[in-house]
């Protein structure tokens, strides 16, 4: 008996040791509900990463998607060495009261290695001086074995939060891990309420944008949501101000609950002059302490959506879906910018296949916008190898510039009627966009050059957009000819310094044209920005390593960014893109937060999109544009012919604000238009007219007859 048991034993010993084999060595192909956590949907894109990170972004250290014989799910995995790192974007929250588990399978490669899960607040930088969402964020470290095994990190969110987003992140503590079937779902709902967060509230106008047109009546309400009511406000405080603090409304009332636990509190203002508009709700104790406060601010904005289309205006920007197209148009944007489009690498992917799917251009037509194009990305078919570090296999030039320049044709001959500005590649002074040399750029913009005005000879082409003004390779692509096909030299004008310094980088740039034979083409600004964040914990640099780390406010951003349009058009620019019309959802709490109009937490603008309005509105059909002597080094005049008279410009350097007296022939009367909102009138007193300048430009004209 003792023979037959050891046998068995012995059997059932290498039957385990057999199994534990073909797990480890062997791919485990998994039903489709792995990819699930307890029945749910994955709330994650590519659980199994089949096609590559996708979405996921590169957080940092070693990061590659590996074949793999043993994946847990699939054939792929995401292998992380060296403290690498990914995070998920960001999920708009499905369930509000609700326990949320991540849970991803996981194995070291050889030897000790350790995994850490961490789930956290989206917009965990610059809203907590806000008041409008907490940060929080929870994780947890796992010792891992040779073997697959699952780990889950649980995390319980307050109501409170149903406004709120949230990215995941998985990072190598150590060793080499491979990481597979990673999910994210709803595990349970919350059992329990805390107090303080357990009100949820919302803020609007009766326009999801929260930018009404000039001429309605604006409606405001705040929407309360407390399941619990020991937690309810007794009373609630709705206070709205113009751009300068001067309160225009306020009212207190007693919030009314249904039996749903919501609570609705609405009030109609009258119609209010175009501005920037903040507002604050207050939720308050019986004895008037403030409990909650949430903020958010409206625009009233002088509609340009009725404005014909003008292929002359020099405002531009980047936009994309058709909410965000609609109020760019509304703003007063004349242009708007498509960046990898027409993409060569997608449109072309063999040669002379062409998929021609896309943004819908008639739509952006129709709204009374041009569109410019930027086309970039060779197609794996054409492309040479890649001679410097980029990331994007699709930035090696192509074998054949003929085989762009087809490409350029095919497109130009398909948008024609819809597309009428080329711009050609995007900066390749940059060999994160173009691995190739400069004379390699040159002679593909000769090739693009020539199919573009063989199919549209109107067609206008901006060539070399380079990162900052780059006079080395410029003064290079100058001297191989570049400008003999170009109608435009574009440069994309990120900096460190004051908008005013583009008086001296404009006039040296007309120089080099002249210095290498010309001809002196028109300069474009197809991208430039500046960061604008209130708190100064979110004032993280844009690409420190470059340098660009400017703290300006929102209010100094929309100042900077008129500054800068007035400056560079009274300079000779023939337009200027703003980069770019919205903050991005996923990069809504990160260093790319030049928006003018912000996704999250509610969609609101920012005290940009008003003064882009302002400008717009009272520079609209402007020609002609020059500085004029000020007397005062610190004081900036500018002058603008418009099609019904005269307008001007006026701001200064000083940190302080500056009495300034016009010069002779200004004397005024004169209408004052302010940045964000607010009108006067400049009088002469004895002979004189003073203005007193901030940093904010205002904008004069003589008052209609």
């Amino acid at each position: 008996m003792c023979k037959y048991a050891t046998a068995v034993m012995a059997v059932l010993l290498a039957m385990t040791t057999l199994a534990e084999a073909i797990m480890t060595n062997m791919p485990v192909t998994s039903p489709e509900t792995e990819r699930k956590s307890d029945g749910q949907p994955n709330l994650l894109p590519n659980s199994s990463f089949e096609a590559g990170l996708m979405e996921w972004e590169v957080c940092g250290g070693e990061v590659q998607i590996e074949t793999c014989t043993n994946a847990y799910h699939g054939t792929r995995v995401l292998r992380l060495a060296g403290r690498g790192s990914v995070g998920a974007p960001w999920i708009n929250l499905r369930e509000p009261k609700a326990v949320y588990e991540l849970s991803v399978w996981a194995r070291s490669v050889k030897g000790d290695a350790s995994l850490v899960l961490e789930l956290q607040n989206a917009l965990n930088r610059g809203l907590q001086s806000k008041n409008l969402l907490k940060p929080w964020s929870v994780s947890e470290t796992f010792a891992l074995k040779e073997t697959w095994q699952r780990f889950s990190l649980t995390l319980q969110l307050p109501v409170a939060s149903y406004l709120d987003a949230f990215r995941s992140v998985i990072r190598a503590a150590n060793g080499v891990v491979e990481v597979d079937a990673v999910a994210l779902a709803v595990k349970e709902e919350r059992p329990s309420y805390r107090p303080a967060e357990d009100v949820a509230v919302g803020l609007g106008t009766q326009e999801a944008s929260n930018v009404l047109p000039q001429g309605v009546p604006v409606r405001l309400f705040a929407e309360l949501y407390a399941p619990d009511p020991r937690y309810r406000p007794e009373n609630v405080l709705l206070i709205v101000t113009d751009a300068d603090g001067r309160e225009i409304f306020r009212r207190q009332a007693k919030p009314e609950w249904d039996a749903a636990s919501h609570a609705r509190m609405e009030d109609e203002l009258k119609e209010l002059a175009p501005g920037f508009y903040p507002a604050r709700v207050a939720l308050l104790a019986g004895d008037g302490r403030t409990l909650v406060e949430k903020k958010f601010a409206f625009g009233v904005l002088v509609s340009h959506l009725d404005d014909p289309a003008d292929p002359e205006s020099p405002f531009g920007t980047m936009a994309g879906s058709s909410n965000e197209l609609r109020l760019a148009k509304m703003t007063g944007v004349g242009f708007v910018r498509r960046v990898w489009f027409p993409k060569w690498s997608r449109m072309e992917p063999e040669r002379g296949t062409y998929d021609w799917t896309g943004p819908d251009l008639d739509e952006i037509a129709k709204l009374g916008l041009v569109v410019q194009s930027q086309s970039a990305s060779t197609p794996e078919w054409a492309r040479l190898e890649k001679r410097f570090f980029s990331p994007m296999p699709d930035s090696a030039p192509p074998r054949d510039v003929a085989d762009y320049g087809r490409f350029m044709g095919a497109a130009v001959r398909h948008y024609k009627a819809q597309v009428k500005l080329w711009e050609i590649w995007n900066e390749p002074n940059a060999t994160f966009y173009w691995n190739g040399s400069v004379t390699e750029y040159v002679d593909l913009v000769r090739s693009a050059y020539a199919a573009v005005k063989a199919e549209d000879p109107e067609a206008q082409v901006w060539t070399c957009s380079t990162w900052n003004i780059d006079t080395n390779w410029l003064g290079q692509a100058m001297a191989l000819g570049v400008l003999k096909h170009s109608d435009a030299l574009a440069q994309h004008g990120y900096r460190k310094t004051p908008p005013e310094s583009w008086e001296k980088d404009l006039q040296d740039l007309r120089e080099l044209m002249k210095k290498h034979g010309g001809p002196v083409r028109p300069i474009v600004i197809s991208e430039f920005g500046y960061q604008g964040v209130d708190a100064p914990d979110t004032n993280t640099p844009y690409l420190p390593e470059f340098g660009f780390k400017v703290k300006l406010d929102e209010r100094q951003q929309a100042a900077w960014m008129v500054r800068t349009y007035v400056v560079t058009l009274a300079g000779g620019a023939r337009a200027l893109v703003w980069y770019k019309f919205s903050e991005s959802r996923e990069n809504n709490a990160g260093p790319d937060i030049h928006g003018l109009y912000r996704v999250l937490p509610l969609p609101q603008p920012k005290p940009g999109l008003v003064a882009y309005n302002t400008m717009a509105t009272c520079l609209k059909g402007a020609r002609g544009a020059k500085r004029v002597a000020a007397g005062d080094p610190t004081a900036h005049l500018y002058r603008f012919e418009c099609p019904d008279g005269p307008r001007w410009v006026a701001w200064t350097t000083r940190d302080k604000p500056l009495s300034f007296t016009l010069p002779a022939g200004m004397e005024g009367p004169l209408e004052v238009r302010k940045l964000l909102g607010g009108t006067g009138q400049a009088a002469p007193v004895k002979g004189r007219t003073v203005l007193r300048l901030t940093g904010e430009p205002v904008f004069l004209r003589q008052p209609a007859p």
